[in-house]
């Protein structure tokens, strides 16, 4: 995997393999940084952070800070591994755990910018609702979610703005008021 743009573009990154992790394309996350525009000083929430492709792409293009959640052990492992890997021990903060425990231990934090991309295998839509909770107003949350099921159109307080299909995915972007 490579990041594709801004201060690290084109350093190459690990992904942890097996099943559970699903690295996200080149493609489509060009499409979801084509859509989001300036994220320059940008806080950034990465639950079920996976690879951590959205967040080292998100650093890279001048957010300030991201925070990777993510409860698989091998993942975990191997964010760890390419954080330090590219430098980011500053910037990007690893958390294992579960997304929901998180955010039931940090109910006031917010974020200018929401990543969520859960397993297709195991959508966790209530948690999906919870983490929404922690978007700061005029924020950005952006849900990766399988094209074959029903998103979660409506997630407590936030407006749908722009909806996205790519093979097997459905990029969903709300705002916050």
């Amino acid at each position: 995997m490579r990041v594709a743009a801004g201060k690290l573009k084109g350093r190459i990154f690990n992904s942890p393999g097996g099943f559970r992790t699903r690295p996200m394309s080149d493609k489509l996350k060009s499409a979801i940084f084509n859509v989001l525009g300036d994220i320059e000083g940008l806080t950034v929430l990465d639950a079920f952070a996976g690879t951590g492709a959205l967040s080292f792409e998100a650093i890279s293009r001048g957010a300030a800070s991201a925070i990777l959640i993510e409860q698989d052990k091998r993942a975990v492992t191997t964010l760890r591994d390419n954080i330090a890997d590219l430098g980011l021990e500053e910037v990007a903060h690893l958390t294992p755990a579960y997304a929901r425990s998180w955010s039931t231990r940090h109910k006031a934090v917010k974020f200018d910018l929401i990543f969520l991309d859960p397993p297709f295998d195991d959508l966790q839509e209530k948690v999906i609702g919870i983490l929404a909770d922690h978007l700061s107003a005029g924020g950005t949350l952006v849900l990766n979610f399988p094209s074959e099921e029903r998103p979660p159109y409506e997630l407590n307080h936030l407006e749908l703005i722009k909806q996205k299909t790519h093979g097997r995915s459905q990029l969903l972007f709300y705002k916050s008021a």
